[in-house]
């Protein structure tokens, strides 16, 4: 492993040698930048724990976004940050691009994140005067929805900005009834609301009448960088200074300065902050793994029956087995490294294990 991750850091220290911090012809855009390789660079080091060379890293992007805030910083609606009509915008450090308009090279997620959810007639998004959108729940595949614990969180901070224009709880699926509570939002009938996320609804194509998205798959954006800084800070022993940079992500959201004061309470407001500016965007398990929270977190998670919700949307949610949508509690899944020491490791694909000749699985696999 010191061997891959030694070429990881040779490569981007050539890259950081040889890249422009930016690109000003259009057609240039979304190449990768000095900016970009100075982000993956910190996250190199913040995976191999060594903070204190991430924190020099981001420093170069933090001078060069002071010294040029028109082109690099955090966009003021964050319905512009994932924006089909705002490509490569000054929020956007690095990102796989979809062409704006296109029905063939377009977004896939976008239909992923939209439930397959019956009637398959009811639009994907109503918008908040009553209209409703072209797009309807018969072109969703169900594969990228949200979590009920990831919605109620979001819920709880109402004023939040990214819950009030990026979160949407109006599909419902009238195969499965559930008991309204704190946690569950039913129709009248007792169908269930699925909360989704609109990082990848093309508002900007509606006349396609097709899940043809130009939202562009962001790998690394500013908020993100600010974030990580926070938690760099924070891993030196600067919780104080920790914050104003998770304030900034907060602020932008409409949302009250951190009370998170010691440095064990700004680790966890920083992983949560994580969670919900950037939940959709590829981050949360390794942010979980780096800080050795994931078996915590995900345990929890297994743990955690969601009030009122329907047996079959509870299983799917996360593995709870449950009889009834009435039931308090119910038999949890199982997370697969509890009570063990192995890494937590995906496994290696048979094929590469045949193809190498000697290599040996993961443990657990």
């Amino acid at each position: 492993m010191d061997e891959v991750y030694n070429l990881i850091k040779e490569d981007l220290k050539t890259a950081i040698n040889n890249l422009p911090d930016n690109y000003s012809g259009d057609n240039m855009k979304g190449r990768a930048t000095r900016i970009a390789a100075y982000t993956m660079q910190a996250d190199v080091f913040m995976t191999l724990q060594d903070f204190t060379s991430a924190q020099k890293s981001i420093e170069n992007i933090l001078t060069y976004a002071n010294q040029n805030g028109e082109k690099l910083g955090l966009e003021s609606d964050v319905l512009r940050i994932h924006a089909s009509d705002n490509p490569m915008g000054k929020e956007i450090i690095f990102a796989a691009q979809y062409n704006n308009g296109a029905t063939v090279v377009a977004n896939p997620l976008m239909g992923r994140s939209i439930p397959a959810a019956t009637p398959s007639t009811q639009p994907a998004y109503i918008y908040p005067d009553g209209t409703k959108s072209t797009i309807t729940t018969s072109q969703g595949t169900s594969c990228m929805l949200m979590t009920w614990e990831l919605y109620n969180t979001f819920k709880a901070n109402s004023n939040d900005q990214r819950f009030q224009k990026l979160v949407y709880n109006g599909i419902y699926t009238n195969e499965y009834v559930s008991v309204a509570s704190e946690e569950v939002d039913v129709t009248k009938e007792g169908y269930t609301y699925l909360p989704v996320t609109l990082k990848y609804f093309d508002f900007g194509n509606e006349g396609m009448t097709t899940c043809a998205s130009g939202n562009d798959n962001i790998i690394y954006r500013f908020a993100d960088v600010l974030l990580m800084y926070a938690e760099c800070l924070n891993e030196i022993g600067a919780p104080e200074s920790a914050a104003n940079y998770l304030n900034q992500v907060r602020t932008r959201a409409g949302l009250a300065n951190t009370t998170a004061a010691t440095q064990e309470e700004m680790d966890i407001a920083i992983e949560n902050e994580r969670m919900l500016e950037l939940c959709f965007e590829g981050h949360r398990w390794y942010d979980l793994v780096r800080r050795e929270r994931i078996t915590k977190v995900m345990e929890n998670h297994f743990a955690h029956r969601i009030q009122g919700l329907n047996p079959t949307l509870q299983s799917g949610n996360n593995g709870m087995t449950v009889n009834n949508a009435s039931d308090v509690t119910g038999t949890p899944g199982t997370w697969k490294w509890t009570g063990s020491s192995a890494a937590i490791l995906f496994g290696i694909p048979y094929d590469q294990i045949q193809l190498s000749g000697d290599w040996k699985q993961n443990e657990l696999y």
